[in-house]
């Protein structure tokens, strides 16, 4: 009878601790979420023209505070990677490069950190690579020597991980469209590569693609490609002032 009632209780504290631990897990889920919550609002907000720079810095910082808690470290860096390269296009925008660098650097070692946990994170691999092309107007020749090739393996590597990572095909159009020929610059390929990433159902990935095939064509000197494509991309976010610019230089062409 005593061994009967220890086997009760055994089983309720065993029931117990299952549904402390669910709700633990759950709850860091839920952290996780609302971490990319907040990042996914200033992010929307900051490419639909709110001005607001301050503001901004501070709704995605804040995501932190929920990123923090996460358990899961390859998703916990490769998120505030991500927060951080957006804080420092916002001050880009400010006109502070110091702090924008700052924050580009600390974006890349997140995303090294997201890598070192986990090797086949394809968005990990996109966001350093990320970095170090945004890096490259900060520092010197030399860093842009090694860090292009390294940042094109890094593409590469992303897409063969994951092949609907169409943000890493948005960058691999990106890199090549700026690149040098000798760095294997080619503008036909990089408009190749816009048009794999159009097909994501993400309004944010379409944009980038629409806004870079835009300069793309700016540099062909195709005028009415550049501003259809412009349009395209203002049709996503109507008060992007950045869109907007590029249509004003399209119809120069």
């Amino acid at each position: 009878m005593i061994k009967l009632k220890n086997y009760k209780f055994i089983l309720v504290l065993i029931m117990f601790l299952t549904i402390v631990i669910s709700l633990n897990m759950e709850a860091k889920d839920n952290n996780l979420e609302q971490g990319k919550d907040l990042f996914f609002q200033a992010r929307e907000d900051y490419y639909n023209g709110d001005n607001d720079i301050e503001k901004l810095i501070e709704t995605a910082g804040q995501s932190n505070f929920y990123l923090e808690k996460v358990n899961n470290d390859d998703q916990k860096y490769l998120w505030q990677g991500q927060v951080e390269f957006l804080i420092a296009e916002m001050y880009e925008v400010k006109g502070e490069p110091r702090k924008a660098a700052r924050h580009f650097e600390n974006s890349s070692e997140l995303a090294l950190k997201s890598i070192k946990k986990n090797k086949k994170l394809s968005e990990a691999h996109r966001l350093l690579a990320d970095t170090y092309m945004r890096l490259m107007e900060y520092k010197g020749v030399i860093y842009l020597m090694t860090s292009g090739p390294k940042a094109v393996k890094l593409l590469q590597k992303a897409v063969k991980l994951d092949k609907e990572n169409y943000t890493a095909f948005n960058s691999l159009g990106i890199y090549y469209i700026n690149a040098p020929k000798i760095g294997g610059g080619d503008i036909d390929k990089g408009i190749t590569m816009f048009q794999k990433a159009l097909d994501s159902k993400d309004k944010f990935d379409n944009f980038i693609s629409y806004i870079w095939i835009a300069n793309a064509y700016i540099k062909l000197k195709d005028k009415d490609q550049a501003i259809d494509s412009a349009k395209q991309a203002l049709k996503i976010y109507p008060a992007n002032k950045w869109a907007e610019d590029i249509l004003k230089e399209a119809k120069e062409i």
